[in-house]
């Protein structure tokens, strides 16, 4: 059974990008721009991994992660952010994400993480 990948970040290009990174052999990968009614759609797919960006025009993508968690407790949460001080990582992880992913990104990085979690254990 295919799983799926919700990614929701308002640059349409970098949602292509991570779409592109990730491919769709193995994964069904889903991309919205729009904050508030791409949360309601990832709570419908249930992903197995999501991909969400902090700075929004409806919001910030922060604010969701302790909901989203709660939410699809089995979810792996990765924030995606060009801002990456300290400050900022440490909040995304104490919201509840797992990881946090720099912009820009290579290819390499973006599977690193989804390998990340395959390798602990933390998919089934």
């Amino acid at each position: 059974m295919r799983k799926n990948i919700v990614i929701l970040d308002d640059e349409l290009d970098i949602g292509y990008l991570l779409k592109s990174n990730i491919g769709t052999e193995i994964y069904d990968v889903f991309c919205f721009q729009d904050l508030k009614s791409g949360i309601q759609e990832t709570e419908k797919l249930n992903p197995l991994f999501l991909f969400i960006d902090i700075n929004f025009p409806d919001g910030n993508g922060l604010d969701y992660v302790p909901y989203l968690k709660s939410t699809l407790p089995e979810c792996i949460i990765i924030v995606i952010s060009a801002y990456d001080e300290e400050s900022l990582i440490q909040r995304a992880l104490s919201s509840g994400a797992q990881d946090f992913l720099p912009k820009p990104f290579t290819r390499d990085m973006v599977l690193g993480r989804i390998s990340k979690f395959s390798m602990q254990g933390s998919l089934s």
